[in-house]
């Protein structure tokens, strides 16, 4: 039903909502796009809540390619084939279930189209909305994060700069600008996508890194453990998992030697595509509680053969090595992280606990800190009074303290 807001915006009767003059509103005119519109719309025989699943239908179209239906032609031609058409060209290459709720919205005859609540609980809107929930997840944490790639997408419209990726429902945005203020974007445009790889460098082995860290807190604490959450970055990680108390630092250490061991014995990493009923059965395989799986899945293993693992699932020494569903990036070979430092262990909810820690150069500088601040304190201990009363080797210590608080302090803003 036509609707005037404050005077100035309609909402379509089929379409997109459009800006009125002061001469629509006086005639109330009808407004929208007519590529979606409904053949009893266009005939005029008899308007109803139906011509809007209708509409529906050509809005998915147009998300999916673009383009609202029959596009190519003029407005009036595409009218007549609204009407003389079994139903408008449904795109190639889509699945069968996204297929049959476009057909279900594109029935000839309105009475026979699905109404708004059943194509809520359509599968392929059920679906999307798991995959909206999985990728939005509203707990007390953070998701579970690789954080986007940065690079270019390059072409005859010359060069744009991706410095973001969102996911919104089943959709995946690139973010950025084109070098050249003359940049634009045409649909059939043939691009070339271009990853920073100097930046995915640094993003892969602190996932590895979280995927041993995650073997590592089982082992020293014990199976109780689950991730809650966690983000990999290029310059660390972070990671939250469910543990009623504080870290001791005994434990701490030994979570550290466990993921540095792993990188100094320079095991290979495995990932392969399987089914997620196979997966599952892996013994000890690693999964988050609650996360919503594709099937097949990606399993990444470090140190033994996804295959391996596969042809027998229930071996008991499954249990020994780190094995998760995973779709992100990760490097070929531990060695590559080269070192495994943690920063900091603190609570941020009820029986969740956090970890960041860092690979790589920034690890060897954390060590290298750590040991330095350790000799301060040794010294520190060995000085007399007076000597630290006077601030001599005192204003040392303080220094090495601030600067380790800085690291320590790290997070993700």
């Amino acid at each position: 039903m036509p609707k005037v807001f404050m005077g100035l915006v309609k909402l379509a009767d089929f379409g997109v909502a459009t800006k009125l003059t002061e001469e629509d509103v006086n005639t109330h005119s009808v407004v929208g796009t007519p590529y979606w519109m409904a053949p009893e719309v266009i005939e005029m025989s008899g308007v109803c809540a139906a011509s809007d699943i209708w509409s529906v239908g050509c809005t998915v179209i147009e998300l999916l390619t673009c383009v609202p239906p029959y596009y190519d032609l003029q407005p009036i031609p595409a009218l007549f084939r609204i009407v003389q058409d079994d139903h408008p060209p449904i795109p190639d290459g889509l699945s069968p279930d996204i297929t049959d709720f476009l057909r279900q919205c594109f029935k000839k005859d309105a009475r026979q189209r699905p109404d708004a609540k059943t194509l809520l609980s359509h599968p392929w809107t059920r679906n999307c909305r798991r995959a909206l929930q999985s990728s939005l997840r509203h707990s007390g944490t953070l998701s579970f994060i690789e954080i986007f790639d940065a690079g270019s997408l390059e072409g005859t419209f010359g060069s744009f700069q991706v410095c973001n990726v969102q996911i919104y429902g089943v959709f995946i945005l690139h973010l950025g600008s084109f070098t050249e203020a003359s940049g634009r974007f045409s649909v059939g445009d043939k691009i070339i996508c271009k990853v920073d790889y100097d930046r995915r460098k640094l993003i892969a082995p602190n996932h590895t890194c979280t995927h041993m860290l995650n073997f590592a807190l089982r082992e020293v604490l014990g199976n109780h453990v689950d991730q809650k959450g966690s983000i990999v970055l290029p310059e660390k990680l972070r990671y939250d998992f469910s543990h009623g108390k504080p870290v001791h630092p005994d434990h701490l250490r030994k979570i550290e030697s466990i993921v540095n061991e792993q990188i100094d014995a320079e095991l290979d990493v495995f990932s392969k595509e399987a089914s997620l009923a196979d997966a599952k059965s892996i013994n000890g395989l690693r999964a988050v509680f609650g996360e919503v799986y594709p099937d097949p899945v990606r399993v990444v293993s470090i140190g033994r053969k996804v295959e391996d693992l596969l042809a027998d699932p229930g071996k008991e020494e499954w249990l020994s090595i780190s094995a998760e569903l995973c779709r992100g990036t990760h490097i070929t070979n531990t060695r590559e992280a080269k070192a495994f430092a943690l920063l900091s262990e603190e609570g941020i909810a009820k029986g969740i606990r956090r970890i960041t820690a860092v690979t790589n150069d920034v690890a060897f500088k954390a060590i290298e800190l750590a040991l330095s601040l350790e000799q301060e304190v040794d010294d520190a201990s060995k000085t007399e009074g007076s000597s630290l009363e006077k601030g001599t080797d005192a204003s040392h210590l303080k220094e090495a303290m601030d600067v380790a608080e800085s690291f320590a302090s790290m997070k993700l803003r």
